[in-house]
């Protein structure tokens, strides 16, 4: 590798199949959840400026799944992923949320809350629900399958109110 050769499968070698071909299923608790990755080549735009992406997003019925840490960092969060406890922690604008991969449960701002779709690991990349990124900033999102790209874009009026809700007890002190 340190040569510049990439290890591959014989399949893969020879063109049989990719490694990833399609959906995936997986279980938690008596729920099932379908993630389908996003069609190849497709794209993340934060604010209309591409990300360079290690792997494609998927989608999980109406929410997609993105890369926390590109995605959460091009949004203005400090995003951190713990191996051993396998938990996302995302920090924004003074708010918290801590994720365990493949669990319906989370804790932001120091409340116990229950997920729709798990942040899940995806080709070596924790992965988060983009409902869960607008429960820290005032986000909107929207696929584009004509030119397979998945737009985030920041809320102006939510991002104001926002900034004036910081800024408020600074000109009151």
């Amino acid at each position: 590798q340190a040569q510049g050769y990439r290890l591959v499968t014989l399949s893969e070698a020879k063109g049989l199949v990719p490694v990833f071909t399609g959906e995936v299923r997986m279980r938690i608790g008596e729920r099932e959840f379908v993630l389908k990755p996003l069609p190849d080549g497709s794209t993340v735009e934060v604010a209309g400026q591409a990300l360079p992406l290690a792997c494609v997003p998927l989608r999980v019925g109406a929410d997609y799944l993105v890369p926390a840490r590109e995605v959460g960092a091009a949004l203005g969060a400090q995003v951190a992923y713990d191996k051993e406890s396998e938990i996302v922690s995302l920090r924004v604008s003074g708010r918290s949320g801590e994720f365990r991969l493949d669990s319906l449960h989370a804790e932001i701002d120091g409340e116990l809350i229950e997920l729709d779709v798990p942040a899940v690991l995806h080709e070596g990349r924790a992965m988060v629900p983009v409902s869960v990124l607008k429960r820290f900033l005032p986000i909107g999102c929207k696929y584009d399958g004509s030119r397979h790209v998945l737009s985030v874009t920041i809320l102006q009026s939510a991002a104001n109110e926002l900034m004036q809700a910081v800024a408020a007890p600074i000109v009151a002190g």
